[in-house]
């Protein structure tokens, strides 16, 4: 079908010439066209003709005496060395043996918690635990002046303890005693969500001398999270009217 095209639209459809060969940079190949010859048989390795077997290292530790005590060098040491060798654990068998130990060490810092654990004893509480109004999440930059500022609208203060480290700064969470218990009440409905230097606090009634055989986080116990469940969305209602065919008007 191509003849009945005219010369010039014949040209697009003729063939490109061929490339011009190029000899390789690595060594000249006069006729690259021919069939390669077979490897030498003798520039073939026998690595995997080679088969050793695996043996210990006592022979040779026998040979390494024997020739250190033919040069006249004693060769007690070496025998000490191999018979002191400490037996090693592999790398996950070590974090193994390494979470266990965690484990029990916090296990056996949760028991002796547990038996020294008595909040009706301690003697910086405040007077009355039913007065008391418990502060958590607390910026560590918070300050008393801070906590009396914020709190002193519920009503007169006669206590604000910040519980602080033996370093003096501050664990993030204190007590505030009220002289009036409905001032207290007042502070827990009101004062939750409240932001100190930007970040909102968490209140509560002091539980550890109002709750029986109430304990902390770090016991076990604790209420842990938001004290109080957020409120659960209404569900929709659906329509109970039925929507009937649209009448048009004319």
């Amino acid at each position: 079908m191509t003849n009945l095209l005219p010369p010039s639209l014949i040209r697009l459809f003729a063939p490109r010439p061929p490339l011009e060969y190029i000899a390789p940079i690595s060594r000249y190949d006069p006729n690259p066209n021919a069939t390669p010859l077979p490897k030498d048989p003798q520039r073939i390795s026998n690595r995997k003709k080679l088969r050793i077997p695996l043996s210990g290292v006592a022979s040779t530790l026998e040979l390494v005496k024997q020739q250190r005590a033919d040069s006249g060098e004693v060769t007690d040491d070496i025998a000490a060395e191999t018979s002191t060798s400490t037996f090693t654990h592999a790398r996950v068998t070590l974090s193994e043996i390494a979470l266990e130990a965690r484990k029990s060490a916090k296990a056996e810092t949760k028991r002796m918690g547990l038996e020294t654990y008595s909040p009706t004893t301690n003697p910086d509480a405040t007077p009355d635990a039913y007065k008391t109004l418990f502060l958590a999440r607390l910026p560590y930059s918070a300050t008393e002046q801070d906590l009396h500022k914020e709190f002193d609208m519920y009503g007169p203060i006669t206590q604000i303890k910040l519980v602080r480290d033996q370093q003096g700064k501050s664990r993030g969470y204190a007590f505030v005693a009220y002289e009036r218990e409905r001032d207290m009440k007042a502070a827990y409905k009101d004062a939750e969500g409240l932001k100190i230097h930007g970040r909102r606090i968490m209140v509560d009634v002091e539980r550890g001398r109002t709750v029986k055989d109430w304990k902390p986080a770090r016991l076990g116990g604790g209420l842990g999270g938001s004290l109080r469940k957020p409120k659960k969305a209404p569900e929709p209602v659906e329509s109970t009217t039925s929507m009937g065919p649209r009448l048009g008007l004319a």
